[in-house]
């Protein structure tokens, strides 16, 4: 399995999972921050199993055609990110700032409170990815009309 094989499954149906938001804590009715980073990618069984072993995660049975379904968070989701994307070349911009994102994360081990600067850091970016994220469905879109106009 090439990282550029990766690369390739992750920018047709791999997905980038991203929330930086505060959450209320069921026991203490607290807000605290739930910031979170992770990878899904669905396909063939062979390239689930293949994910698995190779970076850890879990697997989902799949409901559509596109048979299983893979995700990790964390560790996991940046060992995948680290592989792949130096080989990424139409999603890249979405995923460097998942890689930036993901980076703010692992840095806080075990900390309490979260600094003000790094909560708008993390937040920044989310709503970076997100703009990338409908920039390119939208982009689908529009060449799914023209092919449609044209043929």
């Amino acid at each position: 399995m090439s990282p550029q094989w990766l690369a390739g499954w992750f920018e047709a149906r791999g997905h980038l999972i991203v929330s930086a938001r505060e959450a209320r804590c069921g026991r203490s009715g607290n807000m605290v921050r739930s910031d979170r980073f992770g990878l899904g990618v669905c396909g063939p069984a062979a390239l689930v199993r293949a994910l698995l072993a190779n970076f850890g995660g879990r697997a989902y049975p799949g409901r559509t055609r596109d048979g299983h379904h893979w995700r990790a968070y964390g560790k996991e989701a940046a060992a995948l990110l680290a592989t792949v994307l130096p080989h990424v070349v139409t999603r890249r911009d979405e995923l460097e700032a998942g890689w930036l994102f993901s980076q703010t994360l692992m840095r806080r081990r075990g900390a309490r409170s979260v600094p003000g600067a790094l909560v708008r850091r993390r937040e920044e970016l989310a709503r970076k990815i997100d703009g990338l994220r409908q920039r390119r469905k939208g982009y689908a879109r529009e060449r799914a009309l023209r092919r449609a106009e044209a043929g």
